[in-house]
């Protein structure tokens, strides 16, 4: 699923060079910038580092006379570029620990080239801001227009540079741009029916901190979930472990009570074969005598007329002897 990225243009107008230089104090940072990480981490992309200069240089090229120009004539705007904090810091921030190396080069060959095409020579310099929460870009344009290019006659005309048309295409360009060139991984979004803004740069750092405030909130959550899943985690494998061991404890016991088991099987079978081993003997022998007993002495004639009692006593007397002889082998164990 790709990951939806809002993009940001502004843009304030200038009218005069006091408030020229305020900017380029602010941009070379020659002034406190509270939302700075006080790294001086800013490149210049094109231009120089007096945007004075840079201005008063174009309007020389172009035959503008500055003490012609109404008092309150534009005499440039100041764009300022970004994209969501997410495009910056996701995945591996390998560029001074604080954003993505690829996506932060992207964004700013994208957007230079997207500003420079679009307003060509009037783009007078661009600052790359790192050292705050979000990158973004700082491009200086003078609005001239041409009343013949012929002639070469031109003039500061801000209301003809920005017209309504290009104010409302000024935020669709911009979105369109990276869609073009980045929509196999993201989706660029703006907010739609609605023209750049004249807004302050004071009015783009205000928006700039509530989305870091909302950061750091959603930030803080995770890290408090995280702590929560340690902790569960953490839990659960106690208890895990804890019955892993009642287990293994009872697999223990269920072998001993298996193994004493086991020997009173045992014990019972010794005992009762025992019994049934002397019960078995007695009753044979007991039968046999009986049996040579009951019989008839008249019936048990030797095939030669001999009487056989006197063979059968001697038999007799010789299973007594055997049974007398088999008890003595005999060892019975006592009841318990």
């Amino acid at each position: 699923m790709k990951k939806h990225i809002q993009t940001v243009i502004r843009m304030e107008k200038i009218k005069t060079f006091s408030e020229l230089k305020n900017k380029c104090l602010h941009n070379m940072r020659l002034i406190n910038v509270p939302n700075s990480d006080n790294s001086n981490n800013i490149k210049v992309l094109f231009g120089t580092v007096n945007i004075i200069n840079d201005v008063r240089k174009l309007l020389e090229e172009k035959r503008i006379d500055i003490g012609k120009v109404r008092k309150d004539a534009v005499i440039a705007t100041e764009i300022v570029v970004s994209l969501s904090p997410s495009f910056f810091t996701e995945n591996e921030l390998d560029f001074n620990g604080k954003f993505n190396k690829k996506n932060v080069k992207d964004f700013v060959k994208i957007a230079s080239q997207h500003v420079q095409t679009k307003f060509g020579d009037s783009v007078v310099a661009a600052y790359l801001h790192l050292d705050e929460s979000t990158p973004h870009i700082h491009f200086f344009v003078v609005p001239i227009v041409s009343d013949s290019i012929e002639d070469c006659k031109y003039r500061l005309s801000c209301k003809d540079f920005f017209n309504k048309s290009a104010l409302i295409n000024l935020q669709a360009d911009y979105c369109n741009e990276f869609n073009k060139l980045l929509g196999n991984e993201y989706v660029f979004e703006y907010k739609r029916n609605q023209k750049a803004k004249h807004s302050t740069l004071k009015d783009f750092y205000k928006n700039v901190n509530k989305t870091q405030e909302i950061i750091q909130e959603r930030d803080l959550e995770i890290k408090r979930l995280n702590i929560k899943l340690v902790s569960n985690e953490y839990v659960y494998s106690s208890k895990i472990k804890a019955l892993e061991k009642s287990n293994s404890k009872l697999e223990e016991d269920i072998k001993a009570l298996n193994h004493i088991l086991q020997g009173i099987k045992n014990t019972i079978i010794r005992f009762f074969s025992d019994k049934l081993s002397f019960f078995d003997l007695e009753a044979l022998h007991f039968l046999k005598i009986k049996s040579v007993k009951d019989e008839k002495v008249e019936d048990r004639v030797d095939p030669t007329g001999n009487n056989c009692l006197e063979k059968e006593l001697v038999r007799s007397e010789s299973v007594v002897e055997e049974s007398e002889i088999s008890r003595k082998h005999i060892k019975l164990k006592p009841t318990t």
